[in-house]
């Protein structure tokens, strides 16, 4: 699996960190599908570069100069892979902004990741980090992912023992650390937590509700724009 990309020299990564650093890549590009990142990780081997990852730019401290093949990963969707008794698994593209889903899950009825709301970065990088808030860690409605390991540009599979979740921690930070590309994630939520937490929540609905806006062929959620065919799916198992 191959795929043709653009990759530019000495490219500047300000507008693409939190911070505002300067600093400069040797080269960049950006991912959209799982066949250009195998062709950015064959890229990066022949240069002899290392391959740095970069999602929401959020929790970084970048250098003034990367000699570094960089990679914005843009690996987006949403889409339910499973439903039994009141659960739904959704399976997400690491590229999507973390805030978004957690609108969308909220307009879709799925309780649970609320606390989580307004935590910047990518949903590929949450599971490194295991965010977390306010009692809530993301590894509570993990279910597993799929990673890409930047030697072998293989895609293996981690489910939440693999992951080895900590207090904001991961294998990923540790003992796999730069050895993986997070490619997709898959979360589970079901509308029993709407009658766990009674309701408080049950009002979070109503408003998360009143947000989501129809614009032609899509819906938009706080600016997570959603195909309404995944939105319809999802709403018809979770509500």
């Amino acid at each position: 699996m191959t795929a043709s990309l653009n990759f530019r020299e000495n490219y500047s990564l300000q507008s693409f960190n939190t911070l505002g650093l300067a600093s400069v890549a040797r080269y960049y590009t950006e991912i959209h599908t799982l066949g250009e990142l195998i062709s950015a990780i064959a890229f990066a081997n022949r240069q002899g570069l290392p391959l740095i990852p970069l999602g929401g730019g959020s929790n970084v401290v970048l250098g003034r100069t990367l000699e570094a093949v960089v990679v914005r990963i843009h690996l987006l969707g949403c889409r339910v892979v499973h439903r039994k008794n009141g659960v739904v698994q959704v399976r997400v593209g690491a590229g999507e902004n973390w805030h978004d889903l957690v609108q969308w899950t909220l307009a879709c009825g799925a309780f649970g990741l609320e606390n989580l709301s307004l935590i910047p970065g990518s949903v590929g990088a949450a599971p490194i980090q295991n965010i977390g808030a306010y009692g809530v860690e993301l590894k509570d409605y993990f279910v597993a992912l799929e990673a890409v390991n930047v030697v072998s540009g293989e895609v293996e599979y981690f489910d939440r023992e693999a992951c080895g979740f900590g207090y904001r921690d991961s294998v990923f930070k540790q003992e796999k650390l730069d050895q993986y590309i997070i490619i997709w994630t898959t979360d589970a939520w079901g509308r029993w937590w709407l009658n766990e937490f009674g309701d408080a929540r049950s009002q979070r609905l109503k408003s998360a509700k009143r947000c989501v806006t129809f614009v032609g062929k899509s819906f938009q959620t706080h600016g997570c724009w959603v195909m309404p065919a995944v939105f319809l799916k999802t709403r018809r198992f979770l509500l």
